[in-house]
């Protein structure tokens, strides 16, 4: 049972089903705007996609870049094979989409272009892991974009002004702050061709990018709401420690998540200010 939670990673799926249920909850209660069951099953369809590329994200790496990036997970030690892998895949698939498919049709076409995202940054021909740029981009729509509208839209059962505006937002955190999880693998990505953000430009580029990247994220977001200013010293704190370790990554990568919730929280606010 070991293998398959460490293949899963359930506990990074635990923050989109929160996040989900309870902005979704919000809606209920102010706005009626999705029943209780339907809120459920939104949430652990998005939480499913999460589970879904972690195992894409395994299934589509050669073993010897997770050897070189000492992530030696299920697939590398042989304890889970990739046939395994696939099957468990098409299955959470399937269930996110059928779960996704009660809620309404708006959401399961979200829910299935988060699919497709998934696919277009894992694997070949277009695997835009590898493409510098692009990699983030993909992954500011699919870790950001995406989930924002989707989440929000089951809060009031539209998609307004006010919602896309707090949508790029969130997505310019993403493509930013993404970047640490990629800081501990340079190695290894070096090796196999994939062009991350701190390959490219090494690490002392990489903290000039973030830290103007960041200053970006404050200038926009601060229009929306003086509320974003909350987010300077978490910057401050996560560009001071980026590098160092946090359990598998870095203390950078904990202010990103840290970042996503302060940000969902916020967003929250700005919406019943406006509404």
């Amino acid at each position: 049972m070991n293998k398959y939670i460490e293949l899963t990673r359930p506990l990074t799926a635990i923050f989109p089903f929160l996040c989900c249920f309870f902005v979704g909850l919000v809606g209920i209660i102010l706005f009626n705007s999705i029943t209780l069951d339907k809120l459920i099953f939104a949430s652990i369809s998005l939480a499913l996609t999460q589970i879904f590329g972690q195992i894409t994200n395994q299934i589509s790496d050669p073993p010897e870049l997770d050897k070189i990036n000492n992530k030696i997970r299920p697939i590398v030690r042989g304890e889970v094979s990739k046939s395994e892998s696939w099957i468990l895949s098409v299955i959470i698939f399937i269930t996110s989409i059928i779960l996704s498919s009660y809620v309404s049709f708006e959401y399961l076409v979200s829910i299935i272009l988060l699919y497709v995202s998934i696919y277009m940054y894992n694997f070949e021909p277009i695997r835009l892991k590898k493409r510098f740029i692009l990699n983030n981009l993909i992954l500011a729509i699919s870790r950001g974009f995406l989930p924002f509208l989707s989440i929000f839209y089951l809060m009031y059962g539209e998609i307004n002004n006010i919602i896309l505006i707090l949508s790029i937002g969130i997505s310019i955190w993403v493509f930013i702050w993404q970047t640490t999880k990629d800081i501990p693998d340079i190695v290894g990505d070096k090796k196999f061709g994939i062009k991350t953000i701190p390959v490219v430009l090494g690490i002392e580029k990489t903290y000039i990018f973030m830290t103007i990247g960041s200053l970006l994220f404050i200038l926009y977001s601060i229009k929306i709401s003086y509320l974003f200013l909350l987010f300077i010293p978490l910057i401050i704190y996560g560009i001071k420690n980026l590098e160092k370790e946090y359990k598998e990554n870095t203390i950078g990568w904990l202010v990103f998540y840290i970042g996503i919730l302060l940000y969902y929280i916020i967003s929250i606010l700005v919406l019943l200010k406006f509404f």
